[in-house]
């Protein structure tokens, strides 16, 4: 437990300072806020790995050329795979969070300020205005969106069934979802435990799933192809490399618009 104690207080001082960088802009309306917005994160996620002793290894970013948005979903089993997908992750990108993140003390006004979406999860409305939010600085910035869709982190490691705001954004955004399957950083923090190991954490990108609007049933595909690709890629199991979709079942989404 000292060891993990003295990884928590390098954490928070890494930390601090990452985020009174961004915060500074934020308050100061620099025109660097945007560029630091994924420039800082990516630095910090990479110093906390190190500083907890975290190996990083990275597969597929060729599926994620930087040319274009699109909504990256993961799973997610411990808070390292925030700092792992931080810190593997070559393009400009923001997390869609709970809204309980923005109100952290210098963390959660630079987190929303330099772009970052607060959910709340508990008001419908306005989980929906945020996700359309989200999808309008998709179009215009080119900014990828990272969400995870389980909703929360998995106690037991076993992928949680999707819930579909992640891919209501990536409609909206008209943009492919990329899969991506985080295994190991269960190993290093535990939900529910402050206790931190040292370890591996993998990172397998997939290829990205195209929306087909001809299928009636192309919100139900999409779902169900993100959250098969993503278990697969956890697993380290092969996936397809194509970006069709699979057949057929009930939308949960609702019925496709006329």
């Amino acid at each position: 437990m000292i060891r993990s104690l003295w990884v928590l207080l390098g954490g928070a001082a890494i930390t601090f300072f990452a985020a009174s960088r961004v915060l500074l802009s934020v308050v100061l309306k620099r025109d660097d806020v945007f560029r630091l917005g994924h420039e800082i994160p990516q630095r910090w996620g990479g110093a906390l790995l190190r500083w907890a002793g975290v190996k990083l290894h990275v597969e597929g970013l060729e599926y994620i050329p930087d040319d274009r948005a699109r909504v990256i979903v993961a799973n997610h089993e411990s808070w390292f795979d925030i700092f792992a997908l931080c810190a593997a992750l070559p393009v400009q990108f923001r997390f869609v969070g709970k809204k309980e993140l923005a109100s952290i003390p210098i963390f959660g006004p630079a987190w929303v300020g330099s772009g970052h979406l607060a959910i709340d999860r508990g008001d419908r409305n306005s989980a929906i205005d945020t996700l359309q939010e989200g999808a309008r600085r998709m179009k215009e910035q080119g900014l990828s969106i990272i969400v995870f869709p389980e909703g929360t982190r998995s106690a037991d490691g076993e992928v949680r069934r999707f819930k579909k705001g992640a891919f209501m954004l990536a409609l909206e955004a008209e943009c492919p979802v990329v899969p991506v399957g985080i295994e190991g950083s269960r190993a290093i923090m535990q939900k529910g435990s402050f206790r931190i190991r040292k370890g591996d954490i993998h990172v397998r990108i997939g290829a990205p799933i195209e929306l087909d609007r001809s299928d009636p049933n192309y919100r139900s595909d999409l779902l169900t192809a993100a959250q098969e690709a993503v278990e697969a890629l956890k697993a380290g199991d092969p996936v397809p490399t194509d970006s069709r979709l699979p057949g057929g079942g009930p939308d949960p989404m609702g019925p496709a618009e006329g």
